[in-house]
């Protein structure tokens, strides 16, 4: 029953010294209070007048010794923790997930909110609707002075470049990456200008067919004149 104990002197050592009025350890209940006589949990740490409250949890002897932080602060209202012995920056939780924090579940249930870059290496699988508040709308294409170029200019771009235009090529896609809501922008884009070809060419079809049915009344007519 050693260990129980020298585990709490190393969480007391750890947190530094607590509120005077409360002693150092109080256990009740099979819950451990430090720094508070009513601890709410198994384990309970009470730090008073805006001092932030931390937890320190070391392992050695392993191939990769390690000593995690946690801290809550009262000024903030964040949770953070980092390893000591690795980034210096911490991971931060907080109700409000700005300046680079997590929310999870606030205020909306079951959401999480990112607000900074994220990294991911392997793979995202999302089962659901990926939405974009902020997306891209490319109606541009349908203003009368928005520069469609013509198929016979089109096919002379593809021939020089092997992409269309404004679109990222092969190549610099690969070198710099895709910013999704970027392409997702210029794949509408070409979407739109496709619409205003096929209606361009059903225009021509229209005006073939009419050419044609004039040509057939005529031949009848000649025919039936003979």
């Amino acid at each position: 029953m050693e260990t129980p104990k020298l585990f709490l002197v190393a969480i007391l050592l750890s947190i530094g010294p607590v509120a005077a009025h409360a002693d150092a350890m109080t256990i009740i209940n099979n819950n451990v209070g430090v720094g508070t006589e009513v601890p709410e949990g198994p384990l309970h740490i009470l730090r008073e007048g805006g001092t932030v409250a931390s937890l320190l949890l070391e392992s050695q002897g392993g191939q990769k010794p390690s000593k995690w932080e946690f801290k809550s602060n009262p000024n903030t209202g964040r949770l953070t923790f980092r390893d000591l012995n690795g980034s210096t920056i911490p991971m931060k939780f907080s109700p409000t997930a700005v300046g680079n924090l997590l929310r999870i579940g606030i205020p909306f249930d079951d959401t999480v909110s990112i607000a900074g870059n994220m990294t991911i290496t392997g793979d995202l699988t999302i089962r659901g609707d990926c939405v974009e508040d902020d997306g891209p709308c490319a109606d541009y294409v349908f203003e009368d002075n928005y520069p469609l170029k013509t198929l016979d200019e089109l096919q002379q771009f593809i021939e020089s470049n092997n992409h269309l235009p404004n679109v990222p090529s092969a190549a610099e896609m690969q070198e710099n990456g895709v910013t999704l809501n970027h392409l997702t922008g210029r794949l509408l884009e070409k979407i739109e200008e496709l619409t205003l070809y096929t209606l361009q060419q059903q225009q021509t079809i229209q005006e073939l067919q009419h050419l044609v049915t004039e040509q057939h009344t005529r031949i009848d007519r000649l025919e039936t004149s003979q």
